[in-house]
């Protein structure tokens, strides 16, 4: 593909030769009856002036006369003599311009205006010119610098629209942070939470126990377990609890008070495990939990395994 522009770029280039687009349109005025032949005329009107076809009057017409001897000399002529001739055609325009300068001063020297008044207007009319220039000048730079004035205008319309956007995604971001101000206190969920599974036409009692200060919860379902909590956190009505590094345990049970620090004057139980060495199998040794909240002391579980439940906070007695 290159190679064919480069060689349409060549062509270009010779055809921009004086001399040889000089040649081709002396060459064509020379065999006029080729190129009427060619362009005009059909088989019919070729075989009534004599010719069988366009190979037959391309032979008969062509020679070197007309081929080559007087578009050479015609393009020779325009290429390096016709230059001289215009010359000279704007040498002898000048000089009747002169000439007849000369004779209209003549005829003024016996007019009413004296030729000393008359030289005077010319060159008043000449200033007066010359300023009507700079004015135009003047105006082409003015209208140039508003259009200058207009793109930049564009531009920041352009760029108002722009910050535009950003301010709105500004906006989203206060708006996501604001959730973040939100309440995210865990502390409520400290003591013990029961609620009903159903998986398809069973029934699975679930009974939590959180122990948020010691890092752990413990579960009660078909069994003891005890927990580690890796990740709690709050976003308003939702909770997100992940776990890893579940034990089986004999049983839970409770033991001394602990203070809540949300809340001073309310004493919770914490609870005492007996942990089994044996680990549960390691598809099981870790899971999530998703709680939403109807307020403290209600939420609804959501997991990968159960239907959603519900889990109500038991009060101490």
């Amino acid at each position: 593909m290159e190679r064919i522009q480069d060689f349409f770029k060549h062509v270009g280039e010779r055809l921009r030769n004086p001399f040889i687009f000089s040649y081709l349109i002396s060459w064509l005025i020379s065999n006029y009856k080729i190129v009427i032949g060619l362009f005009f005329y059909t088989n019919y009107q070729l075989k009534a002036d004599g010719y069988n076809s366009y190979f037959d009057l391309i032979d008969k017409t062509t020679n070197w006369q007309t081929c080559l001897i007087i578009p050479l000399i015609g393009a020779l002529a325009y290429t390096f003599a016709f230059p001289y001739f215009k010359r000279l055609v704007v040498l002898l325009y000048t000089r009747i311009n002169q000439g007849q300068e000369v004779k209209t001063l003549k005829i003024l020297e016996e007019g009413s205006i004296s030729t000393v008044k008359y030289l005077r207007l010319r060159d008043e009319y000449k200033q007066s010119q010359a300023k009507l220039e700079e004015v135009i000048q003047d105006e082409s730079k003015f209208f140039s610098q508003r259009r200058d004035l207009n793109e930049q205008v564009s531009n920041l319309r352009k760029e108002n629209l722009g910050l535009q956007g950003d301010i709105i995604k500004l906006q989203q971001s206060v708006a996501i942070l604001e959730k973040f101000k939100e309440p995210r206190d865990v502390e409520f969920l400290n003591g013990e939470w029961k609620g009903v599974a159903r998986n398809g036409n069973s029934e699975i009692a679930f009974e939590f126990r959180f122990d948020i200060n010691k890092n752990r919860v413990f579960i009660k379902y078909e069994g003891y377990y005890v927990v580690s909590i890796v990740a709690l956190i709050r976003f308003d009505k939702i909770v997100y609890f992940e776990f890893i590094g579940i034990e089986k345990a004999h049983d839970v049970h409770f033991s001394s008070q602990f203070v809540n620090y949300s809340n001073p004057s309310i004493r919770q139980p914490t609870y005492n495990v007996d942990v089994l060495q044996n680990k549960l199998p390691l598809q099981d040794a870790g899971g999530y939990y998703i709680f939403k909240l109807d307020n403290d002391l209600e939420m609804k579980v959501y997991s990968r395994l159960f239907n959603p439940f519900l889990l109500r906070k038991v009060q101490p007695k």
